[in-house]
């Protein structure tokens, strides 16, 4: 008899680039997660302050109407956002978003452009719960001291 799954992994892409959010999206997707997209801050939050968290979190560092970084604080502010990993992208390189690594407990960063398999790289090792990690030099993974399960 054949296993079913009881339960589908869930992404949230939050990107307001259209062609990075679909490629993402794709991405995940390859990977068997259930992809919700969002382009902007408002829906972000509107997200946050009412629905369950998903698996996992990309998310964009810098939209129209919100900073990627004020995003993050508002999840985990929230007690069921407070855990989900969450990877940032950013144009911005990392030497600009490091200083706020510790206020927004980013626990990865990856600069834009990036290639799909840094992604996946990235994603399964914040989910795989491992410790600082560099893929491809420009991705960072850390989790915090008490570990994640």
């Amino acid at each position: 008899m054949a296993q079913t799954e009881l339960w589908t992994r869930s992404a949230l892409v939050i990107e307001d680039d259209d062609v990075v959010a679909r490629l993402l999206q794709f991405i995940l997707q390859g990977e068997g997660y259930t992809v919700t997209r969002l382009a902007d801050g408002a829906a972000a939050r509107a997200l946050i302050a009412t629905e369950l968290p998903p698996d996992v979190v990309t998310l964009d560092g810098m939209l129209p109407d919100a900073t990627g970084i004020e995003l993050l604080e508002l999840m985990r502010a929230a007690p069921e956002w407070k855990h989900v990993p969450v990877l940032v992208l950013s144009a911005e390189p990392q030497a600009h978003v490091d200083a706020t690594l510790g206020r927004a407990d980013i626990l990865a960063y990856m600069e834009k452009p990036f290639r799909a398999e840094e992604v996946r790289a990235c994603i399964s090792r914040l989910l795989n719960g491992t410790s600082l990690h560099r893929v491809h030099r420009r991705a960072t993974v850390s989790l915090p001291r008490h570990g994640r399960r």
